[in-house]
């Protein structure tokens, strides 16, 4: 005998009825709605939160639309939109630049001025991505407590130069969605706008940067963002570093200097481990649980930063969802199987922690130069790693701190894992040990903290 749904599950139901029969405009508003409401709660829980707890990071998450001329706007008219790069569940991602010959005004917003400039190539665009400033600041403005400065973006450090088509892109919902998916529509407005809000407070050289938006709002036909482009992929650089590899073992690299090539092979694949973890405890000071962290949405610009990308399952953490032991009570299941932590898999409450085991399998894809688990199947996965605790080998030529970190992050206890914190002041012991050149710029990246090592 079934189980009588719930009011809520019947409310719930009519809603999706009503929803695929709706047309574009009522999605849009039911939409705005939706956000709204979810902003609204969170707005008035952070005002709520405790004396002493420091959320101005959290809190200006939420303000950021207040500041309607900070972030330059644009209308598709003055844009030239160029091939496709990608496609999600909700979006699609191209080319673009500024079209010179657009009549559109261009206004008196001096952010939006800088932006042009940088879009028709008038103005100097740093590499890094962020604004000029070395030393990542938080949201609020004030500069952050993890100063380290991604050593990626060092000018002296495995940047590529070159000319390249277009440095930008336009994402936006998929055109056909409203016809042919209506919920898919729905949800797709409302996790851009939360990706709009989310992106336009974060000022990292290792996160996408938001360069501008359309005129128009979240909840309006046509709505997009300018992003920065990311030229490659995390999953397709180590694709790169697999040929490599194999050239420096085979029995042509006795002849090709292959020694020092795999001394840079090796150097250049901590540095974006060592990155992406800088770029992730700067979002976890925000208290920003990215929850969808994998190769794919890791990648590098066109001088070789590192980027952290795709914030749509991305989430502010909301007090209202926490337990009595610190966790939350947020969507389950949310990313790639593959890289996600146990807890988030069952569907148990998760919290930061989540990522940093995403973190570690990521480490290990790199240094492995394979996928992890690469031979399961999806219910494999659910059924070995996540119930009966598997993980993948760690091998004999990683250095003992390396081995002892990724065995810590991917603890099937999310209590037991490091922060992102402890895990840079490992990474960066580790860098100076694997490439000694590495030490200056470590140094100038930001003062070694002298913490303990992390325990067994």
């Amino acid at each position: 005998m079934s189980t009588p749904l719930t009011e809520t599950e019947t409310s719930y139901k009519s809603v999706l009825k009503d929803m695929r029969s709706a047309n574009p405009e009522v999605l849009r508003e039911t939409a705005r709605d939706v956000f709204q409401e979810k902003i609204a709660g969170m707005n008035k829980d952070q005002i709520s939160s405790s004396a002493g707890e420091n959320n101005s990071g959290a809190t200006a998450v939420m303000d950021v639309f207040s500041e309607s001329d900070r972030i330059p706007k644009f209308d598709y008219k003055e844009l030239f939109v160029g091939r496709v790069l990608g496609r999600g569940t909700f979006c699609i991602v191209r080319e673009c630049n500024f079209n010179p010959t657009s009549t559109g005004s261009l206004g008196s917003s001096s952010s939006r001025g800088s932006f042009l400039g940088r879009l028709t190539g008038g103005s100097t665009h740093s590499p890094t991505g962020n604004n000029s400033n070395n030393k990542a600041r938080s949201s609020s403005g004030h500069r952050s407590i993890s100063s380290d400065r991604s050593l990626s973006a060092h000018p002296n450090r495995f940047q590529r130069r070159g000319k390249n088509r277009s440095r930008y892109v336009m994402k936006q919902l998929s055109p056909d969605l409203k016809d042919t998916n209506k919920i898919s529509y729905l949800k797709g407005i409302v996790d851009l706008a939360f990706e709009t809000r989310i992106l336009s407070s974060l000022d990292h050289e290792n996160i996408i940067k938001l360069e501008a938006t359309s005129y128009c709002d979240p909840f309006s036909e046509g709505y997009f963002i300018l992003l920065e482009k990311v030229n490659e992929t995390l999953a397709k650089k180590v694709k790169g570093w697999m040929d490599l590899d194999r050239q420096c073992k085979g029995i042509t690299g006795v002849f090709t200097g292959s020694k020092s090539k795999i001394q840079r092979l090796n150097s250049e694949r901590i540095v974006a481990a060592y990155d992406l973890a800088v770029g992730m405890r700067y979002l976890h000071e925000q208290r920003v649980v990215f929850r969808d962290l994998k190769p794919d949405n890791v990648g590098f610009n066109y001088v070789g930063v590192l980027k952290i990308f795709d914030f749509g399952l991305a989430k502010v953490l909301d007090d209202r969802e926490r337990t009595k032991d610190g966790l939350y009570k947020m969507t389950q299941k949310t990313g790639a199987v593959r890289y996600m932590s146990p807890e988030n898999a069952q569907g148990k409450p998760y919290g930061l922690s989540t990522d940093v085991y995403s973190w570690s399998m990521i480490l290990w894809f790199v240094l492995a130069l394979e996928p992890p688990f690469a031979l399961y199947t999806e219910p494999m996965i659910e059924e070995r790693v996540c119930k009966r605790n598997y993980r993948p080998k760690l091998f004999k030529s990683w250095s003992p701190r390396i081995s002892k970190l990724i065995n810590q992050c991917w603890k099937e206890n999310p209590f037991e894992r490091p922060s992102f914190a402890d895990v840079v002041e490992e990474m960066k012991m580790e860098l100076v040990e694997v490439d000694p050149q590495l030490a200056e710029m470590v140094e100038q990246s930001g003062d070694l903290l002298q913490t303990p090592g992390i325990q067994e």
